[in-house]
């Protein structure tokens, strides 16, 4: 008896170290976030903090350097995106299946007229990833805007199509926003839910 009770402890103890990694894998799916400062520097810092914690030269006008990460300056020289190459960013990423795999659908897909590249941003994370022949290039974490990537061939707002078509926020020819968009936020044409 006593040995019965021993193999079903064991068992039970193996099958709960065994799951551990599965429990740990769906935990940090679920609860993944972008990173939102890099060596020191933050969204929202503002560009005299970032040259006093890394130093003169470190910024020029609207852009600062932080170790092969850029940190893009807004009008009011905060730092408003941070601008990252593939090996800052999850290796899950390195393809759209993983991305989508961890992340699930995102809000906006933007894709280039030569159809190469795509932008996959989703709004709630606030970061973007750049594809270019279904290989990561960049990412782009902070507030996510139109999402675009000029010239737009396609593009998508929670999986609705907008472009190609008469409801197209852009302007093929001149490759910006149209007017009557300039005023409006990619949130403003979301599915009612």
């Amino acid at each position: 008896m006593q040995t019965a009770i021993k193999i079903i402890i064991f068992a039970v103890l193996a099958a709960l170290a065994a799951s551990v990694p599965a429990v740990y894998k769906f935990a940090s799916d679920l609860f993944w976030s972008a990173p939102t400062s890099f060596d020191g520097v933050s969204l929202g810092m503002s560009k005299s903090d970032v040259i006093f914690h890394k130093g003169a030269g470190t910024c020029s006008e609207h852009l600062c350097e932080i170790d092969k990460v850029k940190a893009i300056l807004d009008a009011e020289e905060k730092v408003s995106h941070f601008l990252v190459t593939p090996e800052h960013i999850d290796p899950a990423f390195a393809s759209v299946e993983g991305m989508q795999g961890k992340l699930g659908e995102e809000t906006i897909l933007s894709v280039h007229q030569d159809l190469s590249k795509r932008r996959y941003s989703y709004a709630g994370l606030g970061i973007s990833f750049l594809f270019d022949t279904n290989q990561l290039v960049s990412a782009t974490i902070g507030p996510v805007s139109w999402g675009e990537l000029t010239p737009v061939g396609e593009y998508y707002i929670a999986g609705e199509t907008l472009c190609p078509g008469t409801d197209c926020p852009w302007d093929t020819d001149l490759l910006t926003l149209k007017s009557e968009f300039s005023e409006k936020s990619y949130a403003d044409l979301l599915p009612d839910s």
